[in-house]
């Protein structure tokens, strides 16, 4: 599961929330992005924030979207959902779709798995909740089971990178808020840990205070949890760490502090403001970068 996150967090900029393109040299240096084909070619997608559409023709196609049922089935029960998007015949997409359901009987334990055609009238609301009608096609998507994009795979991809696709219950909510426009505080903690209970007042009291309790996810992820590694590795946090860390995460994938030990709420609040200062984000901006409200 190594470098999972990475992929992932290139979703979030690439896929979900902004041009990766944009926010690559800035989330490499952050989290020591390795480059691969796999995240080159996630940088080509060209695609805004994931928003479910509600009434009007968006809600009457839901009802008739196998894509959204699916998506719905695959969420109730807890498993991934991988989703390949095409838009007519070609010898790509033959050759992608042969690759992908190839794939998919080895996955059967695991996930779900869907077949849309983005021209499909009745697949719209599913084509304009992940915004991929300008998308490179095809394009294979790996949701996980709280809606999270964990990989995306214009073009072409390998059977080894869908099912690698699969990431940690911390990275899969820490993506989800990310995706979501919300900050993600990522609460390092657990029995090897001490002044745990100092680490998380500050942080509740930042997500208790009017302006952030909206915007606010908290990840508590155990250092000793192994399927964490991958996570805590990108977050530079030493999964041996005898204190409490506490990272605190801002669209589109910003680690803004990291502090050990005790926090403050002043300290979170401040460290957000420096983040955003200037750059037009923050929670009354109207900027694409900013949580939603």
């Amino acid at each position: 599961m190594s470098r999972r996150l990475l992929l992932g967090i290139v979703v979030v900029i690439g896929v979900v929330i902004l041009s990766f393109a944009a926010s690559r040299d800035e989330l490499g240096g952050l989290l020591g992005l390795v480059d691969s084909p796999a995240v080159a070619r996630a940088g080509e997608l060209d695609a805004a924030r994931p928003v479910a559409k509600s009434g009007g023709e968006a809600g009457a196609a839901s009802r008739t979207s196998r894509g959204l049922a699916v998506l719905d089935e695959a969420s109730k029960s807890g498993r991934y959902l991988f989703v390949f998007f095409y838009a007519g015949e070609s010898d790509q997409t033959e050759s992608m779709r042969e690759l992908f359901d190839r794939a998919m009987s080895g996955l059967r334990d695991r996930a779900e798995s869907v077949v849309v055609d983005v021209r499909d009238p009745a697949e719209r609301a599913m084509v304009e909740k992940f915004e991929v009608s300008r998308a490179p096609l095809p394009l294979a998507l790996a949701i996980a089971p709280n809606g999270a994009v964990t990989a995306g795979f214009p073009l072409e991809f390998t059977e080894e990178e869908l099912t690698g696709a699969f990431v940690s219950k911390g990275t899969e909510d820490c993506l989800a808020a990310l995706q979501q426009g919300r900050f993600a505080i990522v609460c390092v903690q657990g029995a090897s840990t001490k002044l745990n209970a100092e680490a998380l007042r500050g942080v509740q009291d930042f997500a208790a205070d009017a302006k952030y309790t909206k915007l606010t996810d908290i990840v508590i992820i155990d250092p000793a949890d192994s399927d964490e590694r991958a996570l805590l590795e990108q977050l530079s946090v030493d999964p041996g760490t005898p204190t409490a860390v506490t990272v605190l995460m801002v669209p589109p994938a910003n680690a803004v502090a990291k502090l050990e030990g005790k926090t403050d709420k002043a300290e979170l609040i401040k460290a957000v403001q420096t983040a955003t200062a200037g750059s037009g984000c923050g929670p009354k901006s109207s900027a694409g970068c900013c949580p939603k409200k």
